[in-house]
């Protein structure tokens, strides 16, 4: 079957027909691939540091902790992440 022909009977356009046939070729599925680089956190096991800054500091605010958590390991992390 042409890809017009798929297209038509599927009701997309011809350059999507094209671009999943292309992405099914070599790996043999269509599942939609993972957007974006994985993200990397200082922060993936961070309780035993955090905890006792958190134990030293209590009333730091999360810039303030940040900025701790920096100087302790040398890893920088975000607000959002200390969050």
């Amino acid at each position: 079957m042409s890809i017009r022909k798929v297209a038509t009977s599927f009701g997309v356009s011809k350059s999507l027909s094209q671009k999943l046939l292309k992405q099914q070729q070599p790996d043999g599925n269509l599942q939609p691939k993972q957007m974006g680089k994985p993200q990397f956190s200082h922060l993936t096991n961070p309780e035993p540091e955090v905890k006792a800054l958190v134990t030293e500091h209590p009333d730091a605010t999360r810039v303030e902790l940040c900025e701790l958590f920096t100087q302790n390991t040398g890893n920088w992390v975000t607000r959002t992440a200390m969050c």
